[in-house]
């Protein structure tokens, strides 16, 4: 798959936060399933989109805002992107062709 830089770099803990902005809720399934395939033990990745739980959103958002967070991938769609100012973050990767200009702005 072509995530396979992703599985890598969580195994040798190379990772800064990054964010990883889908298009869809399937292609973020996707991902996090491949990561959770290859990675078993792997607590450093979080999806998040419009059907993630309250609680989960929450603890999201709070080790988000912690720098010394476990969280080191956040797997998301524009359920977590558009609105919210967010820091913190060493990259952005765009997986899919954003849908508008408004989302690749975002």
């Amino acid at each position: 798959m072509v995530m396979c830089w992703l599985a890598d770099g969580l195994c040798d803990n190379v990772f800064h936060k990054t964010m990883i902005c889908c298009t869809s809720i399937k292609d973020a399934a996707n991902i996090y399933a491949y990561v959770s395939t290859e990675i078993s033990t792997c607590k450093q990745v979080q999806m998040f989109h419009s059907e993630t739980s309250p609680d989960s959103k929450k603890q999201i958002f709070e080790c988000l805002n912690n720098p010394g967070s476990r969280i080191k991938v956040v797997i998301a769609t524009s359920a977590l992107i558009m609105g919210i100012d967010m820091t913190g973050f060493s990259n952005v990767i765009m997986y899919g062709a954003p849908k508008s200009i408004v989302d690749l702005i975002q």
